[in-house]
């Protein structure tokens, strides 16, 4: 299956992050929607990220974004959550 083939049918995360020895995107999905409910986040505030992954780092990057109230977006009101493709160790970094 070529690149461009691999996208359409299994998304951007599957894709990037280590084939079929990497954690399927909804996999990285849940392991950061932990993370984040263990920290107090209530995940019905917050729009659904794209995992991203960075071959660099060998981790995935979920930005969760505050939902608009009445049309306005607060600023700083998000936070970040990496996941480790080999280890699943999540870390999440609160906006301010």
């Amino acid at each position: 299956m070529g690149w461009a083939t691999s996208v359409l049918a299994h998304g951007i995360c599957r894709l990037a992050g280590g084939g079929e020895s990497g954690p399927a995107c909804q996999c990285v999905v849940d392991l950061a929607d932990a993370a984040a409910r263990s920290r107090g986040y209530d995940l019905s505030e917050y729009q659904r990220p794209e995992p991203q992954y960075d071959p660099a780092d060998g981790a995935w990057s979920l930005l969760y974004d505050r939902k608009p109230v009445d049309g306005t977006t607060e600023i700083g009101k998000h936070f970040n959550v990496a996941v480790d493709d080999k280890t699943k160790r999540t870390v999440l970094v609160a906006g301010n």
